[in-house]
């Protein structure tokens, strides 16, 4: 299909939008309602940094960056569906920083600065009494953001700015119209015409840096149409544009016509007051910039939906045929879906789909097909007795495209019991035997059949028990798991026929004596044997407690678990938390977390984690409560690592304390303090302060940051200030 040659996208709207919305703003003037503001904001940032080992500089860097923007901006915006409203602005940003940096061999100085118009708005022409809307917007704000980082492994960051990271220009506008005839309030005659949609957006981004240079631009539009009833015709296409990678470049054109909206919803005919239709049928078209890029799409689509007392049916059908630069694909996809009643108790369900693929290449190469073909029976009967019977089975056979043919099968024959049988028990069974073959080899074929029973008492609304058992045998590689399938072949045992065999039993208790008390105990057995690997055993133990009583709240989990596959291995975990908040002022929290795991044949591992933390809140005693004040104190320990003859291990542990005070509610003040000890011989000390203060128009903060480390005589410092006033 040849492209079309639509005009309208070859003006330069990014520079036409700014006239259009201003000569609308003076067309919908009228309203009473308007703002105009002039603002602006300038911020100063100052950030120094430095490092010594053994009292000699390594490293001292100082940043300082700053920030300014003014704008206009002209509104008289309320509501979305207000008739008229536009919101315009239009200002400058500019940003620029210097950072300097010292260290024993040589001196570095790195500058930026970046500078932008940003403009952008929105408005919106909605009258009440014609069926018209119109709206266009238009943005190029693009924050501007550093990058910060320079000395790596410190204690303390740096912070220091080293870049610009995102110096690129961009700006998306947009224009929507709609004509809806329907929402006439007058005329018979316009009620009557079709209804029509028009959406127009364009991006474009520029960036001028070396090191992620850009250069592209994007225009979409589409057109939308309803002739009657749900009977759409739709007109998409995208201009993609990059000027530094011509290559990239392409148009993609896209018409659709059947029931799918504006905005791509399916929507439905009746044909009947039981049968719903909808279909569409959609042509797609790309040129890129070089010929192997272009391809042309067909897509067909029908769906169907009938309904009656006793029996539902549904299909989606689908064709789909590409044509590329090298070969012809199609698709073709025919399911078809059943459900329905039969007497009192009984539910049914049936499945059919087909599926076809061919593809033909130009280049004299043989046709490759695949097919995919399924049925799927099944449903449920004794739905009123104390067992329900859910029988079903499936088949499924294929080839792969250009490559083999597979097939697989299943029988399932499910049993529960219902509320007739007993409210307190539950009992449910489930037999199944699956084949495949994925035709890779004369020895792919594997099955499995497998028993699953489970069984549920609740004598009470507190105690529930639940027990289950899971057996599975079979033969071939197509059941096991990827470990398992890898294992045996890598071992170099016979991979086509090994066998395989699973048991797995686990049961589970939960009580629930009060709303505050909750305790579950669960543990499980697995066992399983493949040719040419060692059985394999699995035991599993779990214990959860949990208790909430006024002010107190206790929470426990422990966990083991032990695997033997020829080497065994032990792991074991406990985490237990205890918190206490008597009052809004106090707040405690405690926990223990300890994992231990062992593999025998070769190392164990330990490790121990303790948390402690307590919060002290203030709050004022006149007018409205307000927290003023805050001190914290948190205190953890940790050590872990190997045990036996390469014991080898770390401890970490230290104790911090922090504060704010807040003597009114835009001045805060905070401060820490923190000792961190790594044994063996390492100990690190922290301090900080600071002084925030947020006022309407006014931020600002100073903060001093200081680190020391014993091990190597490391000594860190670093002040940081910052202020932005805002009009």
């Amino acid at each position: 299909m040849k492209t079309l040659n639509v005009t309208i996208l070859k003006i330069k709207l990014c520079k036409v939008m700014p006239l259009i919305m201003i000569m609308l703003v003076m067309f919908t003037s009228g309203s009473a309602y308007a703002a105009m503001l002039l603002s602006g904001e300038a911020g100063l940032e100052y950030i120094n940094y430095d490092a010594k080992v053994a009292g000699k500089d390594i490293f001292s860097g100082s940043t300082l960056a700053q920030k300014y923007n003014l704008g206009y901006s002209l509104s008289n915006f309320v509501h979305r569906d207000q008739a008229e409203y536009y919101d315009l602005k239009v200002g400058y940003e500019w940003a620029d920083f210097n950072t300097k940096v010292t260290e024993p061999d040589h001196d570095t100085s790195i500058r930026q600065s970046s500078g932008r118009f940003v403009y952008g708005g929105r408005l919106g022409y909605n009258p009440y009494n014609l069926p018209v809307k119109f709206s266009a917007y238009l943005n190029s704000n693009v924050p501007v953001t550093y990058s910060t980082g320079l000395v790596q492994n410190a204690l303390i960051g740096d912070n220091l700015l080293y870049a610009i990271s995102d110096t690129s220009k961009g700006v998306s506008s947009g224009v929507t119209f709609a004509f809806e005839p329907e929402k006439s309030r007058t005329s018979t005659f316009v009620r009557s015409l079709p209804r029509l949609y028009l959406d127009y957006r364009e991006y474009e981004t520029k960036n001028s840096d070396v090191t992620a240079r850009m250069d592209t631009k994007t225009r979409e539009i589409a057109v939308a149409g309803l002739n009657r009833e749900n009977n759409w015709l739709n007109y998409r296409s995208v201009i993609y544009e990059d000027r530094l990678h011509i290559s990239e470049g392409y148009t993609r054109q896209q018409i659709q016509i059947g029931h799918v909206n504006n905005v791509g919803k399916r929507l439905w005919a009746s044909l009947t007051n039981w049968i719903d239709v909808s279909a569409d049928g959609q042509l797609t078209t790309l040129v890129g910039k070089t010929p192997n890029d272009n391809y042309e799409e067909y897509d067909l689509n029908f769906m169907a939906a009938a309904k009656r007392k006793t029996w539902e049916a549904t299909t989606f059908m689908n064709y789909n045929r590409l044509f590329g630069q090298s070969e012809i694909k199609e698709n073709i996809r025919i399911p078809v879906y059943f459900k329905g009643v039969y007497g009192a108790d009984t539910t049914w369900y049936a499945g059919v789909n087909a599926q076809q693929g061919r593809e033909k290449y130009w280049t004299g190469k043989p046709t490759e097909t695949s097919s995919l073909n399924s049925i799927t029976l099944g449903g449920t009967t004794f739905n009123r007795t104390n067992f329900v019977l859910a029988p079903s089975v499936n088949a499924q056979t294929g080839k792969s495209l250009g490559g083999n043919s597979f097939y697989s099968m299943g029988v399932n024959l499910e049993a529960f019991s219902t509320n007739r049988f007993s409210t307190a028990a539950g009992v449910a069974g489930k037999a199944y035997w699956k084949l495949k073959d994925d035709g890779s080899s004369d020895s792919s074929r594997s099955w499995i059949a497998g028993l699953e029973l489970t069984g549920n008492y609740h004598p009470d609304m507190r105690t529930f028990y639940k027990m289950a058992n899971l057996t599975e045998t079979g033969n071939g590689l197509g059941f096991l798991d990827t470990s398992s399938a890898q294992a045996v072949i890598s071992s170099g045992a016979p991979a086509s026929t090994p066998d395989f065999m699973r048991d797995r039993l686990s049961a589970s208790v939960a009580w629930t004596p009060t709303a505050e008390f909750t305790t579950s105990f669960e543990g499980s057995y697995d066992i399983s044997q493949v040719t040419g690997r060692p059985t394999t055993t699995a035991t599993t133990i779990a214990y959860r407690l949990s208790y909430f009583k006024g002010k107190s709240f206790y929470r426990l989990d422990s966990k083991y678990e032990s695997i033997n596959s020829g080497v065994k291995k032990d792991a074991f975990s406990n985490q237990l938390e205890a918190q206490y908040l008597p009052d809004i002022y106090n707040e405690a929290t405690l926990r223990f977390i300890q994992e231990y795991d062992k593999i025998y044949a070769s190392s164990a591992a330990d490790t121990y984690e303790i948390l402690q933390k307590y919060s002290y809140k203030m709050f004022t005693r006149d007018g409205v409560s307000r927290n003023y004040a805050t001190i914290t104190q948190e205190y953890s320990y940790k050590s872990g690592g190997l045990l036996g003859q390469n014991a080898s291990g770390l401890t970490t542990q230290y104790l911090a304390l922090s504060g704010r005070y807040s003597p009114t509610a835009k001045l805060s003040l905070t401060g820490s303090m923190k000792y961190e000890k790594v044994d063996p011989g390492m100990t690190t000390l922290y301090y900080s302060a600071g002084i925030n203060a947020d006022f309407k128009l006014l931020v600002t903060s100073l903060d001093y940051t200081y680190a020391k480390r014993d091990f190597d005589s490391r000594i860190e410092k670093k002040l940081a200030a910052s202020v932005k006033r805002t009009f």
